[in-house]
């Protein structure tokens, strides 16, 4: 690895913001780096300052002595890293007492064997994303997480757990401010979020272990060879933060020139904003996007043109080349396997975008793998509503997208299945058409409920562990007509009532996995054992 490297890999901006700032103007040149390396200066300047109860007034120079009792930048910065080691092992040891002071697994738990390796055909198994506590920077695991990894890893063909971010490695988050750590127990897979091409620098090798993260720190992770397409372009979506399920589009030039476009925030603590009238709102400069649905694209003419992608010949091509500039990127990298956009509600659109990238007329594709751009999965999220999957039919929508994909795999061979590394429930009632809406307007606001979950009730008498458990037997039992299995991935949306979702955390704050955990792991692990039942 180049010498360089650590100065390369680091990323001002999401992936997310990153898209928005661009479409819009607000990013260009070397100006991001710049001026966060003066908003860094900036911050450990001030955290200094109030350290030692001073502040200098603006304009004056700061007197000599105030100067020495600061400290250096970089002693801070050591004094920080030392305060955040002794805080994991803090967690470390709150969270072996926890496994110690647990009640011993259930027989449910102790499942041997993993599914066989294939290198052709993988299965990837149970994946995870969000907040993992328990593991340090060295990787080192704590008993009640590995206890988790151990549950999940074994429905993988590589005895490993996929995690994801909606980006190219793991990074700090930047809500929460949690560094995605990783164990060798893990295969990270990048997406590129956005329609455009990534910068070729920042993709890394696939199947490496070691890989410097987009902090610039090792991740004992392996890099998976399954490289993920743009996410949700088959939906508007909505800016994320206070004005989730209002702001539905980015402004206009003609509003931000008449000064109406108000800014959302990702804060989700605080109060509740409006878009104007239009249900447009500034979402790049203090927020993201659920999807690259929500953002202009240069070379096509719409405003918001992707939901609507395929009434338009012209941005069609536009987006398969860009497509293809990012497989060739990702094939030079060694990335064996690549997906379809991960779309939320359209798997038909999918099934048009693997035609138009492989180049398929009459049921015959000119190309069927990675080095033309060929995605050979189907990727998808699926969200429930309102803690009621039945009588809102969530299961039935659940197996109607099974199907879908099940009818592409009959018809072209070369599809292996779905993707699915979006699973969860969300906080308000159903809608007829895309999967965003305000949360807290259902029968069981996440305000209400236990540790803003899903209450027991009817339908859901294990609360959400029943929902989990339910999902997991449509994916065992959805097969082609030739026996092959549809689901390949599974990962659970384990966020705190992010994107309008309930919370869907598999660990309590304390570090434990609870109880919806539990769930995971047994619908893993029953997962695992009819896969190697069947031989598949």
């Amino acid at each position: 690895m180049d010498q360089d490297v650590e100065e390369v890999y680091p990323q001002a901006f999401s992936p997310r913001q990153e898209h928005g700032l661009r479409k819009n103007g607000r990013l260009g040149g070397t100006i991001p780096r710049v001026a966060v390396a003066f908003s860094v200066a900036l911050a450990l300047g001030a955290m200094a300052l109030a350290l030692h109860g001073r502040k200098p007034e603006m304009g004056r120079a700061m007197p000599a002595d105030v100067i020495s009792e600061i400290g250096s930048a970089a002693e801070i910065a050591g004094k920080k890293q030392e305060v955040e080691a002794l805080e994991a092992k803090l967690a470390k040891a709150k969270a072996e007492l926890e496994a110690l002071q647990a009640p011993p697994p259930t027989a449910e738990f102790k499942f041997h064997g993993s599914v066989p390796p294939n290198g052709d055909d993988p299965m990837w198994g149970c994946g995870l994303l969000g907040r993992i506590p328990g593991i340090d920077a060295s990787g080192s695991v704590t008993v009640g997480t590995q206890r988790l990894i151990d549950g999940l890893k074994r429905s993988s063909s590589f005895n490993k757990v996929t995690f994801w971010n909606w980006n190219l490695a793991p990074q700090t988050d930047g809500s929460s401010k949690h560094h995605e750590r990783l164990s060798k127990d893990f295969i990270f897979v990048p997406e590129q979020w956005g329609a455009g091409a990534p910068e070729e620098r920042y993709v890394r090798p696939a199947g490496k272990s070691n890989f410097l993260d987009s902090d610039g720190q090792v991740c004992p992770a392996e890099m998976a060879n399954l490289f993920l397409g743009m996410n949700e372009p088959d939906i508007a979506g909505s800016c994320m933060g206070n004005m989730f399920g209002k702001c539905s589009t980015a402004c206009t030039d003609a509003s931000v020139a008449a000064g109406d476009c108000p800014a959302a925030f990702l804060d989700k603590t605080l109060p509740p904003a409006l878009p104007n009238s239009k249900g447009e709102c500034n979402c790049w400069q203090h927020s993201h996007a659920t999807g690259v649905g929500f953002w202009p694209l240069d070379g096509c003419s719409a405003h918001q043109p992707l939901p609507k992608l395929w009434e338009d010949p012209a941005c069609v091509d536009t987006v398969i080349a860009k497509w293809k500039e990012t497989a060739a990127i990702a094939h030079r990298k060694g990335y064996k396997f690549l997906s379809t956009p991960l779309v939320a509600v359209d798997i038909d659109y999918t099934k048009k975008f693997i035609e138009k990238a492989c180049g398929c007329v009459g049921g015959q594709c000119s190309c069927t793998d990675a080095s033309c751009g060929c995605p050979v999965y189907v990727g998808f999220h699926f969200y429930a509503y309102d803690c009621r999957p039945s009588a809102t039919n969530g299961y039935k929508d659940f197996q109607r997208k099974l199907d879908a994909v099940k009818d592409i795999m009959e018809q072209y061979d070369f599809v292996k299945g779905a993707i699915i590394n979006e699973i969860g429930m969300l906080n308000c009632a159903p809608v007829s058409e895309d999967p965003i809406c305000v949360p807290d307007s259902g029968k069981y606001p996440a305000s209400e409920g236990p540790d803003n979950s899903c209450p027991v009730n009817e339908e859901l008498p294990n609360g959400m562990g029943t929902f989990i458990e339910n999902i997991f037997s449509l994916v065992s039992a959805s097969k082609t007509k030739t026996g092959k299995r549809v689901v390949k991935s599974v990962s659970w949306f384990n966020a705190h009532m992010d994107g309008g979702t309930y919370n869907l955390e598999l660990f309590d704050e304390q570090g434990a996995v609870n109880a919806v955990g539990e769930s995971y792991i047994k619908g893993c692990s029953k997962w695992a054992a009819d896969i190697i039942a069947d031989g598949s």
